[in-house]
Parts: C-alpha cells; structure tokens; sequence
C-alpha cells in the first residue's frame, strides 16, 4: 500500500510542477482548470487539494505587485512603463478597480501624448523630416481621435514631400 500511496505522490508532484509552469507563464485559466482536474482526480491528496487556493493566491499576488509597480512608475513619472503595466494590468481589474485608476491613467496617456507632441515640434523644427513622419505616424497610430493626430494628419503630405526630396538630394550631396 506504501508504494500505492509513492506512485500517488509522485504522479501530483509531476502534475503540481506542471501547474506551477503554467502559474509562471501566467496562464491563470489554464491554472485554474488543471488545478481543479487535479483535485477531481485526486481527491485524497492534500496537495491536490489545497492547489486551486493556491493558483488564486498567486494570482492576486501577481495583481498586486503590478498595481505596485504601477504605483512607482507614477510616482517616478516613467510615462512608458506606467503605459506598459496599463496595458498588463487590464485583464485583471475588476471593473470597480479599473474606475479607482481611471484618472490616473487618463494622466498617463495625456503624458504620453504630450511627450510625442514635443518630439515631433523638434524634429519639424530641426527638420528631421524622417524622424517628424515617423512620429506622426506613431501619434496617430496610437492616438487616432486626438486633436494632435488630426492636425498631424494635414500636415503628412508635406512631411513625406519634404522626406523625399531629402532622399533625393541626399545622393549627390555624398
């Protein structure tokens, strides 16, 4: 009965450490699916049984070093990280917590945009047409409705006017 109860142990063992791959990948569903299969299959395991409470604290352990790490790139103003953890985080807010953030992260994306504005004017104003396109172009890929992306808009004809006569002239100017 021993060896019964080892090959039991080492079958949930195999299938706990295949679990915890799938927790790293943060593949919650999927955790949680083969968390409860292995209980079902299991039912007398300990380990089986506590793995679903498990899997659920991992994940709320998850969410909240992301709302921590979104709460330092706030207060540190890193506008691309707090986008980027945005961007993460949304799968797991509940729609109570998405509201609480809802300002902040308007701020972020009002930032964000800003900083394209501000790129874009210096690359117009030192005439780096290239760079000026291709930041218009961002500007209005990832802000389409703005004011900004409209006012971009009018002016990409002559921005990549002004970016073919640079490779134009470029050659013989070599």
């Amino acid at each position: 009965m021993l060896s019964s109860d080892a090959t039991t142990d080492e079958k949930v063992d195999a299938q706990l450490r295949r679990i915890q791959q799938i927790v790293e990948r943060r593949d919650w569903g999927r955790a949680k699916r083969e968390a409860e299969r292995l209980t079902a299959l299991f039912p007398g395991s300990d380990k089986a049984a506590a793995l679903p409470k498990q899997v659920q604290a991992s994940y709320v352990k998850h969410k909240r070093q992301l709302l921590e790490a979104y709460g330092q790139a706030i207060a540190k103003n890193d506008v691309d990280r707090g986008i980027e953890l945005l961007r993460e985080l949304d799968p797991y807010l509940t729609p109570q917590e998405a509201a609480a953030l809802e300002e902040s992260a308007r701020g972020v994306f009002r930032a964000k945009l800003h900083n394209y504005g501000v790129r874009f004017a210096i690359a117009v104003t030192d005439q780096r047409w290239d760079e000026a396109l291709a930041t218009g172009e961002e500007i209005i890929r990832e802000y389409p409705n703005s004011r900004m992306a409209q006012e971009v808009r009018q002016n990409m004809d002559h921005l990549r006017a002004r970016v073919a006569e640079m490779n134009t002239a470029s050659p013989a100017d070599s």
